[in-house]
Parts: structure tokens; sequence; C-alpha cells
């Protein structure tokens, strides 16, 4: 009895040291109506559910190794179509559709040397996706996805 107490105390022992935490969660609803979970994990691990769903895996596949993830967000286009991004801690972005691989996005025209800070995508009401950065100097980029960054207008706003 002892024997099987203290395997049963091993086993629990070791799975709740495996756990992961959530570093990112993210919801997002579907062209559909539908609701979608994304949890970034704090190993770098990516997973997804619809409520009352089991979690499932999400693909890393195209992502560079050693990947640390630093912000993640979804949105979602017009047609119906999602799109995963995210900036990893070397601030590099990329970007997926659910089930592709990972593809490196321009970061042309950014300031070098100055960390994003926050990131947010958004589509326009003609379809159009965009992507806006404030970095760690305040300063406010946006892009169209696949253009080179541009530098935003922060006039008036009080700053650094």
């Amino acid at each position: 009895m002892k024997r099987v107490l203290l395997l049963f105390a091993t086993l629990l022992l070791t799975g709740i040291s495996q756990a992961q935490d959530i570093e990112i969660f993210k919801p997002y609803v579907k062209a559909d109506g539908s609701a979608r979970y994304i949890a970034v994990l704090d190993d770098n691990t990516i997973w997804w559910t619809a409520p009352g769903d089991p979690w499932k895996p999400s693909s890393t596949e195209g992502l560079p190794s050693g990947f640390s993830i630093k912000m993640f967000e979804p949105y979602v286009k017009i047609n119906g179509e999602a799109r995963y991004i995210i900036v990893l801690d070397d601030n590099t972005i990329w970007w997926t559709a659910p089930g592709d691989p990972w593809k490196r996005s321009s970061s042309a025209g950014l300031p070098e040397g100055v960390a994003i800070k926050e990131f947010q995508p958004y589509v326009k009401m003609d379809g159009q996706a965009r992507y806006i950065a404030v970095m760690e100097d305040n300063s406010i980029w946006w892009t169209a996805p696949g253009e080179e960054w541009r530098r935003s207008t922060s006039g008036g706003l009080p700053t650094n």
C-alpha cells in the first residue's frame, strides 16, 4: 500500500511540475459568430479551442528555432479568414493563417534598435488589414501587410 501511495504522490508531483503557465491569452470571434480562444504557454507552445471543446496545439512550423513569443494577436479578415500575428523577443514579426506555416512579416521602415512596446492588427471597412506598432521610444508606426512601415503622427500627444 505504501508503494502505491508513494507512486501516486510521485506521479502527481511530476504532473504538477510539468504544468505550463499561460503567458498570453486571446479570444477572437470568427465571421460566423463562433468564438475561439488562443493560449501561449510559457514554453512558447500555442494552443487553441472553441468554447466547450478540448484544447488543440497550433503549429509553430516556420518559426525560427529557440523563438520566444513576446506578443500574440489574432484578427479576422472581412472574408472570414483568421490570421495570427506574433512579435518575438527579437522584435521580428510573424504571421500565419491557422493550419499554415508561419511566415516572417517585413520590419522594413521600423527604427532599428528600438523595441516594439505594443502591437495591434486591425481590418478597415474596405477589408484591408493594417498593423500598428508603438515603439519603446513612444513613436507610432503603421503598415499594410507587404508594405514598408511608416511613421504615424503623434503631434499633440504629450509623450517623451
